[in-house]
């Protein structure tokens, strides 16, 4: 296992409010104080993606459903690195006229594309390298966009989300952070990121398998997160229990016990 460095709890982070995960990352700290006022808003604005201009200047790039509620509402920026394995959607229109573009990969074995119809297209994260995604008109090429495939080095709690109780981080040992749940909670929404080995958040949804301990379970239609963001109800015994994550492709991972008094 990686070494961890030491994490102080949520109590002693201040405004911080990214957990690390298995190995060191740079918080992520001011992007997220502006999430803090409101969880609920992470829900409503999900899905909303956001927009770059391609490296030509003639088209605007729309990229959304990047990995889940903080992912999107954060902004699913082009430039990020997408985690291997994982899937973004993209919409490309001319800037002069909002005309629909058609994209494709100059590397499909690394970022392959998909056509969902009506000029919305699925990007495929499949294996590490560079590709660069044109947009096209007919059989003329207008833009283009670079992007970047890399396995996921870390996978980190946002304690923004943990506001239905005490959360602690844990520097060693095979628990990642520890999450005791106040009294009267009955739901939870634990969110996380997973981050590339510079601590910088990844787009990319579907990366991760997930394992609950007996006894955890998900709220009634969240029992298939696509997204890191678990929606969880209390067990209705005391105890410890654990929810692990681990990204389908690389060493990213995030184990957290969950401890109902």
């Amino acid at each position: 296992m990686t070494t961890k460095t030491k994490t102080p709890s949520t109590q002693d982070r201040g405004a911080d409010v990214v957990a690390q995960g298995s190995s060191p990352a740079r918080p992520l700290a001011g992007l997220l104080r502006r999430l803090v006022p409101a969880l609920v808003v992470l829900r409503l604005a999900a899905g909303c993606g956001s927009s770059s201009n391609g490296e030509l200047g003639v088209a605007s790039f729309t990229v959304k459903n990047c990995g889940g509620s903080f992912s999107d509402i954060a902004g699913c920026d082009v430039k990020q690195l997408i985690a291997t394995g994982g899937k973004i959607d993209m919409r490309a229109v001319r800037l002069s006229d909002s005309g629909p573009l058609q994209l494709r990969s100059d590397f499909p074995t690394v970022l392959s594309v998909t056509d969902l119809g009506g000029a919305s297209y699925t990007l495929n994260a499949l294996r590490p390298g560079k590709a660069i995604i044109i947009a096209s008109m007919g059989s003329t090429d207008v833009d283009r966009v670079t992007m970047q495939v890399d396995d996921a080095a870390q996978i980190a709690f946002l304690t923004v989300s943990a506001e239905g109780g005490t959360f602690t981080a844990q520097p060693t040992g095979d628990i990642d952070g520890i999450f005791v749940l106040r009294d009267g909670i009955s739901r939870m929404t634990l969110l996380f990121a997973q981050l590339d080995g510079a601590g910088n958040k990844m787009l990319g949804r579907e990366t991760f398998a997930t394992t609950l301990s007996p006894g955890l379970a998900y709220q009634s239609g969240k029992e298939n997160p696509t997204a890191l963001q678990f929606d969880l109800v209390r067990p209705a015994q005391s105890g410890n229990y654990t929810l692990l994550i681990k990204h389908t492709i690389g060493p990213a991972r995030y184990k957290m016990q969950i401890t109902v008094p």
